[in-house]
């Protein structure tokens, strides 16, 4: 869709049909209809929300020379994690009111994008040698695109991916089963990995400006795997929150520098469709991650260094594929 009709038309399309299912939610909740009027609605807002990855990845491509990409990607990273941070805090303190008015703040939030969207994005401006330029591109209609490189490059995400996926499930219950955190203090390990983003990821983004992105995905790629151990060996609050600062320092390294490497990947008319499919790779993985790492947790419980040590196996092997891959990828600039 964001190769055929447009990044902005896909884009709004995805807010249109969000802004309809929250206050379908809404609806539902208030009027206490039944538990299968909020389940089917919610579900369905994770599918339509998935129209927004690539529309607006692609977005920040057409709108950037390759060479300030990771920059702007960046940038984009660090005000969406700044909405991660904020809307936990927001919605805690909606839910003393009511849980139906935290889905009618989420319609009112998306009727705000949708508006910024409709009013202030324009379709398809493209920057070329320094200059900012309306170009008409003619779209492949070939809907399978088989590219080599991107396949190769999405399966090291993938099993990276599987790793990073430990921090939504995995990380916080063995944090509290073994490594003698309080339910309560999770929020402030939480906490630490949106602040490191925000102050952290402009910083590397400098540093690696003179260096492939492929090198920053490999550096990223090797902080996850030396956090994620070193949970094994962690116990208390305060230890935690040190650890939370290596694998965000990983995810500094790698978020922005693999959406910017598969935009230097795609072929110009292809965009939407390379981002999608390696977004298609992280979500998969993300899905698998948490099943793995709390199947992983019930057979080594007892034994947390064998236990994160084969959940490091997969952080290995896409690091490995990143390895292998340099020459083929490093013909991307």
């Amino acid at each position: 869709m964001t190769d055929f009709i447009g990044r902005k038309n896909t884009w709004l399309a995805g807010s249109y049909i969000g802004f309809i299912l929250y206050f379908f939610i809404y609806i539902s909740i208030n009027y206490k209809l039944s538990i299968y009027f909020i389940v089917i609605p919610f579900v369905l807002t994770s599918i339509f929300g998935t129209f927004t990855f690539p529309a607006t990845s692609s977005y920040i491509a057409d709108i950037t020379p390759e060479g300030d990409r990771v920059t702007a990607y960046s940038l984009w990273r660090i005000m969406s994690n700044m909405g991660w941070a904020i809307g936990p805090i927001i919605g805690s303190i909606i839910f003393v009111i009511g849980v139906k008015w935290i889905f009618l703040f989420l319609t009112v939030t998306i009727l705000i994008q949708t508006a910024v969207v409709y009013f202030y994005i324009t379709e398809r401006k493209i920057i070329e040698k320094g200059y900012l330029h309306l170009k008409e591109v003619i779209f492949s209609k070939n809907m399978i695109s088989y590219d080599k490189n991107l396949v190769i490059f999405s399966a090291g995400t993938l099993f990276l991916m599987i790793l990073v996926s430990q921090f939504s499930v995995t990380l916080p219950v063995f944090a509290v089963k073994v490594g003698s955190v309080l339910p309560s203090q999770i929020g402030f390990i939480f906490a630490v990995n949106g602040l490191i983003v925000v102050i952290g990821q402009y910083p590397v983004s400098v540093l690696m400006r003179s260096y492939h992105d492929i090198y920053a995905i490999m550096i990223g790629s090797l902080f996850y795997i030396v956090g994620y151990l070193l949970v094994s060996i962690l116990h208390g609050i305060t230890f935690f929150m040190l650890d939370m600062v290596v694998i965000t320092i990983g995810e500094n390294f790698t978020s922005p520098y693999i959406t910017s490497l598969i935009s230097k990947i795609s072929p110009r008319d292809k965009i939407g469709r390379y981002m999608g499919f390696n977004g298609m790779a992280n979500s998969v993985a993300r899905s698998m991650g948490p099943a793995i790492g709390t199947t992983m947790m019930f057979f080594y419980l007892y034994n947390p260094v064998e236990m994160w040590l084969l959940i490091d196996l997969f952080g290995i092997t896409g690091l490995m594929i990143f390895v292998l891959s340099i020459k083929r990828l490093k013909n991307y600039h």
